[in-house]
């Protein structure tokens, strides 16, 4: 499959990952939860590179930068901290991959119950709280500057 535009790919992933997130607030197969957790496994390794492409890009176009005033030196500024910080998010995807695997294995040795299944289904019918979006959390906050662990 061939794709043409990076931006309308990256906007696409940030749609499947925003359904992703609101189907697996009623996740109900131990089979869907291991094929998930493979999924995003490989969603990271994807990530990763992509960031890393991006501050390659960052990085070859530097001489061509600009700010909106026509300040080469600012806009080579940015884009050098842009290369940088975009190598950075990568290593941060790659860091996430590592505990992402491990608990991808450690479900993968993991079996469930029938009766889970069912319990699964009859919680399934709660209502659940309305989904959280990046930068608003609908969960209940702890007190007092806790973690609540």
């Amino acid at each position: 499959m061939a794709f043409s535009n990076p931006a309308v790919e990256a906007t696409e992933a940030a749609r499947a990952l925003r359904l992703l997130a609101r189907e697996t607030r009623t996740i109900e197969s131990p089979t869907h939860v291991y094929q998930t957790l493979g999924a995003l496994s490989e969603a990271l390794y994807a990530l990763g590179e992509s960031l890393d492409q991006l501050a390659d890009w960052h990085e070859r176009n530097v001489e061509h930068a600009m700010n909106d005033d026509g300040d080469r030196t600012a806009g080579r500024q940015d884009a050098t901290a842009a290369a940088l910080l975009l190598r950075d998010a990568a290593t941060l995807a790659r860091r996430v991959k590592g505990p992402l695997r491990e608990a991808f294995a450690h479900n993968g040795r993991i079996a469930w119950s029938p009766d889970h299944i069912e319990a699964a289904e009859r919680n399934r019918a709660r209502p659940l709280p309305p989904a959280s979006m990046f930068g608003r959390n609908s969960a209940p906050m702890p007190q007092n500057g806790s973690l609540g662990r």
